[in-house]
């Protein structure tokens, strides 16, 4: 394996390990952030919340999901409703520990 070959494979390996720590930190935030309902289904919203990683074609990609049908409701908020963010708040917390991880 030639200098060029294992320098790649090496950032590959920190950009996998940084996008999936970015992401899990986003969804542990989130959690905390999200309201908890005081109904028969409260922490349903906060249990939805999950993340998922991927590579392909040297592009990498984490999401944080809350897979919840009124997820965007309580983020965005209604016109009954105000909004209660807790995505946007987690990435822009991690956001600069994103970076910090990428500069190593």
């Amino acid at each position: 394996m030639n200098g060029f070959t294992l320098y790649r494979h090496r950032l590959e390996d920190r950009l996998t390990h940084a996008v999936q720590n970015l992401a899990d930190h986003a969804a542990k935030t989130a959690k905390g952030l999200t309201p908890y309902g005081d109904g028969s289904d409260g922490g349903h919203l906060r249990d939805c919340i999950f993340t998922h990683t991927e590579e392909k074609d040297g592009c990498f990609w984490g999401d944080v999901i809350a897979q919840n049908p009124h997820a965007i409701y309580v983020e965005l908020g209604t016109s009954r409703m105000a909004a209660h963010p807790y995505l946007r708040p987690a990435l822009r917390e991690r956001r600069s520990a994103f970076l910090y991880e990428l500069s190593k």
